[in-house]
C-alpha cells in the first residue's frame, strides 16, 4: 500500500495485494514516536516506514537505509 491517510479517514494512493504463504511468520513492527518501521513479509530485504500523523509511507531497500542508522550511531555513541 502506498499513499496517504487523511484526518477524516480517507485514503489516497494505491493498494497492492500481497499473497503470503500459509503459516507465514509476520514480523514485529517498531513504533518510535510518530514513525512505524517493519520488515516486509514477502521480501526480508525491504523495510517499510510510515509517518503516522499523515499516513505517508514508503518501502526501501535495507542496504539504502543502513547509512542512516550508521549516522545515528556515529552521532550518539
Amino acid at each position: 500500500m502506498i499513499g496517504e491517510v487523511f484526518e477524516d479517514g480517507q485514503f489516497r494512493g494505491s493498494i497492492t495485494k500481497v499473497e503470503l504463504a500459509h503459516n507465514t511468520e509476520m514480523r514485529v513492527s517498531i513504533h518510535i514516536g510518530e514513525y512505524m518501521l517493519w520488515v516486509m513479509p514477502n521480501d526480508p530485504e525491504l523495510i517499510g516506514v510510515s509517518y503516522l500523523p499523515t499516513g505517508e509511507m514508503g518501502v526501501f531497500q535495507k542496504k539504502d537505509f543502513e547509512p542512516h542508522l550508521a549516522a545515528f550511531f556515529g552521532l550518539h555513541f
